[in-house]
């Protein structure tokens, strides 16, 4: 099993991807993605109850917290344990600040899905997605693709389709 100092990768052109300093959890700017399981690791008690508190009742199972926009996007991501590169689905963007809601829909996929959790996580196979994730940084020169289509073009580019 591989620990959080040597679960790091990093692209052909030498950006670092690491799970976040709070040791788990994908970072990108101000947004921390992480499954639900680790939302009080994260997220400052007293902001995540308001967000809670203020949410309709939906079934979540990660998390997209913004620390600059004050908004917790709570997403149903129903593939998230059985796609290799899962998808948030339906989703409630709450923003704490303000007290609004927003509920939306979102076929975008993301990527190292392992970053997401620890390595003790149950719901898949942590170092296959990271063995995953290995494989194709190692080949791709550009930037990874949010859109299933892209992504599966970009993967046949590189013979890994």
């Amino acid at each position: 099993m591989y620990s959080n100092r040597t679960m790091r990768l990093k692209t052909n052109k030498g950006s670092l991807i690491q799970r976040s300093k709070l040791g788990v959890g994908k970072q990108i700017g101000q947004q921390i993605y992480a499954h639900k399981l680790y939302m009080n690791q994260i997220i400052p008690q007293d902001i995540l109850k308001k967000a809670l508190e203020q949410m309709p009742s939906f079934k979540f199972n990660t998390i997209v917290w913004n620390k600059k926009e004050k908004t917790i996007r709570f997403d149903s991501a129903e593939n998230f344990n059985t796609a290799r590169e899962p998808t948030a689905g339906e989703y409630i963007k709450v923003n704490y600040k303000t007290n609004s809601i927003k509920k939306g829909v979102t076929n975008s996929i993301w990527h190292h899905k392992w970053m997401w959790v620890k390595d003790d996580y149950k719901g898949f196979d942590v170092q296959e997605s990271f063995e995953w994730s290995k494989k194709w940084l190692g080949k791709l020169n550009t930037t990874a693709k949010g859109s299933s289509r892209c992504w599966e073009l970009q993967l046949k580019e590189v013979g890994l389709k």
